[in-house]
């Protein structure tokens, strides 16, 4: 990454819970006419890293060969899109503070120690929605007390981190390399607003007004059922494969479109 002219959102370095500032970080480079204003500066990392930032790799689904086409393989296993990251610890240092993820995470301990301690889901974490108003607040050590899990990742081991559960990892006396292997999941939510709004595209139903008196008992259930009957398994099947693909590189490891979806398989 440092001999490859690197530049953000692809690299960061974060101490204690704060990303420091990509200026730390980047220089300036001319390229043909141009100047580029945030490539990588390899020695102001390194002195960040031994000043106790972790550096974080992201997007490695996109730039590293082998990890590209381990993530495809992986998002045609699980129909989910996946990204891969990389942290790099210094000895004795906390990259990221106390957080929960709003995707599954497999963390695999590519080399030194690294200690975790996983909680379980308090009621606002339990399955969260991004981007969804008003925030969801950042847990306290206070309000989970005693991890579900205190353990140390030696290199090779692996461990699997469910959407919403909050943690914190941290090196000790030594320094530390782990992937993250995210799996971008579709929500029903997504999947049924989707189908929603498709079949409202095409049915005059959906765009009608709701009726007076609509709230009187008896009337609201019959009006759900229809709009379920429009519903399309196919169309909704198909958008979910068109979705995890679109997030997943362009390369020449895969097909450029999705594979085609048949009404009896979509059922």
């Amino acid at each position: 990454m440092l001999a490859r002219g690197a530049r953000p959102p692809f690299f960061r370095l974060v101490r204690g819970g704060t990303t420091l500032p990509a200026s730390a970080t980047s220089r300036s480079a001319g390229v043909g006419h141009r100047t580029i204003d945030d490539v990588v500066q390899p020695n102001a990392v390194v002195k960040e890293f031994h000043a106790g930032a972790t550096l974080v790799v992201q997007g490695l689904q996109f730039t590293n060969p082998h990890l590209a086409r381990a993530a495809n393989n992986l998002a045609l296993e699980l129909d989910h899109a996946v990204q891969v990251n990389a942290y790099l610890s210094p000895e004795a240092a906390r990259g990221l503070e106390l957080h929960f993820d709003y995707h599954d995470v497999f963390v695999l301990q590519l080399d030194g120690r690294k200690r975790w301690r996983v909680w379980e889901p308090l009621e606002r974490t339990h399955r969260p929605l991004k981007g969804v108003a008003p925030a969801i607040a950042a847990p306290t050590f206070d309000e989970l007390g005693e991890p579900s899990l205190d353990l140390m990742l030696e290199a090779g081991d692996c461990l699997y981190l469910p959407r919403g559960f909050p943690h914190c990892a941290e090196t000790v006396e030594s320094a530390s390399t782990h992937l993250t292997i995210g799996l971008m999941a579709v929500t029903w939510q997504r999947a049924v607003h989707h189908a929603v709004e498709a079949a409202a595209a095409t049915d005059d139903g959906l765009r009608a007004s709701v009726a007076a008196r609509s709230l009187d008992h008896g009337v609201v259930a019959p009006a759900v059922d229809a709009v379920e009957a429009q519903l399309n398994p196919v169309a909704v099947r198909a958008w979910m494969a068109a979705e995890i693909w679109r997030r997943q590189p362009a390369t020449r490891l895969r097909p450029i479109h999705p594979p085609p979806i048949d009404a009896a398989s979509a059922v």
